[in-house]
């Protein structure tokens, strides 16, 4: 049995893979908010976002980028070089006891 046949087309699926949807709690952390804040940005209409069915918010990566931008901030994606050390904030996490 092989694989499905695709139901998009490559430059659709070079799209998404561009520009993702981002949840709720990624969008927060990326923008330096609180998701009650989040949440209020987006009941204004300062950041649109689509809904799930289950009712979730979902954001796209290319709109959180212009929200960073008219806020002032500069170059918010810092980009992981091979090698080098993660800021302490970005390292995985540990549960206690040192397990995964």
């Amino acid at each position: 049995m092989g694989r499905p046949p695709l139901t998009e087309t490559r430059d659709e699926i070079i799209h998404r893979l561009m520009d993702p949807d981002l949840t709720l709690h990624e969008t927060a952390a990326i923008l330096s908010l609180s998701k009650a804040t989040l949440r209020r940005y987006t009941d204004q209409g300062k950041l649109p976002c689509r809904r799930t069915a289950g009712g979730q918010r979902r954001f796209k990566l290319s709109e959180v980028l212009v929200l960073l931008e008219q806020r002032g901030e500069e170059d918010p994606v810092i980009p992981h070089q091979p090698g080098s050390r993660l800021p302490a904030a970005s390292a995985p996490r540990t549960r206690r006891g040192g397990t995964e």
